[in-house]
């Protein structure tokens, strides 16, 4: 039997301009500026996390090509990304 796990902490961080969708304390994705290319998406800031979805943690598909992550907060759908 495994050890119970909490659900990861995950939050979307607005600083000035910018917005981070923030995964157990570590920035993973920044949303693209308007008027450029990568508007209205996230960019990946760290190595094997992808991010869609809208700019609300609502709608934001998370996954890590690690594999997935069972448990969840609500609203949320985590994803492994090795398929």
């Amino acid at each position: 039997m495994s050890p119970e796990r909490s659900p990861p902490d995950v939050e979307i961080v607005f600083t000035g301009d910018d917005a981070f969708v923030v995964f157990n304390g570590v920035r993973i994705a920044k949303r693209g500026y308007p008027k450029t290319p990568q508007a209205g998406t996230w960019v990946s800031l760290e190595p094997g996390w992808r991010v869609f979805g809208g700019g609300t943690k609502d709608d934001l598909v998370i996954q890590h090509k690690r594999g997935a992550r069972p448990l969840t907060p609500a609203g949320f759908v985590v994803k492994d990304g090795s398929g």
